[in-house]
């Protein structure tokens, strides 16, 4: 790699690591974490999706994400 492509990879990493810290810091108050804003935000797009949509856009994450996706699901239902 060269010495530039390297110097971007520094500078990228970086802004992403500042944007992270900035979206923790804007989400903690609410108790979420970025991926759960996420996905809350897809599903606020995608009004009325059924339960078996939800398993289908299931499939695209880790049983981790899922797990929390599931989490978020139940105590937002209440």
């Amino acid at each position: 790699m060269a010495a530039y492509e390297e110097r971007i990879v520094f500078v990228l990493a970086k802004a992403h690591q500042r944007a992270l810290g900035i979206m923790n810091r804007t989400l903690q108050p609410y108790g979420l974490t970025p991926i759960q804003y996420l996905i809350l935000g897809a599903l606020w797009e995608e009004e009325g999706l059924t339960a078996g949509a939800n398993e289908e856009i299931l499939g695209d994450f880790t049983v981790e994400e899922k797990v929390l996706l599931k989490r978020l699901l139940r105590d937002v239902k209440g």
